[in-house]
């Protein structure tokens, strides 16, 4: 099982798992890299359910100032190729340092419906706000797209 791709969330979920139950768990046969948790004042996970998906996600910081990652053939080809190859949709961004104020997350779907396979893109966006301290806080919102060029906001996060 090639398990490259996801590889930094596997080793971030695993992390916070062993943080999150340090008490319950033995953990002297654990590799030691997975005994220091990681801290950010934001984590977002993204997931979708179209493989090879064409989308992209906008992050607009409190200095109005933004930020494009583009999952499209033509900016990543040959990771939308090894996601469809290995069966994976995942991405994540961190936020840590001096992020305080108002961030804005939105979404542009950039494929197309065909006739015939009316299946929305469905985008999930997890945000864990205090990610690795014991008030971490989790929660999932979901939009969906139908249209070409359709563009939606996905969340607009205070940071504190």
């Amino acid at each position: 099982m090639n398990a490259v791709g996801i590889s930094k969330t596997l080793d971030r979920e695993i992390k916070n798992l062993i943080f999150k139950h340090n008490g319950e768990l033995n953990t002297s046969n654990i590799d030691t890299k997975y005994l220091n948790n990681l801290k950010y004042k934001v984590r977002l996970v993204f997931e979708w359910n179209q493989p090879g998906a064409e989308f992209e996600l906008q992050f607009v910081n409190p200095q109005k100032r933004f930020f494009n990652w583009a999952h499209t053939n033509s900016e990543i080809r040959e990771r939308i190729e090894d996601e469809i190859k290995n069966n994976y949709r995942i991405e994540e961004y961190e936020f840590y340092g001096d992020v305080a104020g108002e961030w804005i997350i939105n979404a542009k779907y950039l494929g197309e419906i065909k006739k015939g396979n009316e299946i929305p893109l469905v985008l999930k966006c997890t945000i864990f706000k205090d990610f690795g301290y014991p008030s971490q806080a989790k929660e999932e919102v979901l939009v969906h797209f139908s249209n070409t060029d359709e563009k939606k906001n996905i969340k607009t996060l205070s940071i504190n």
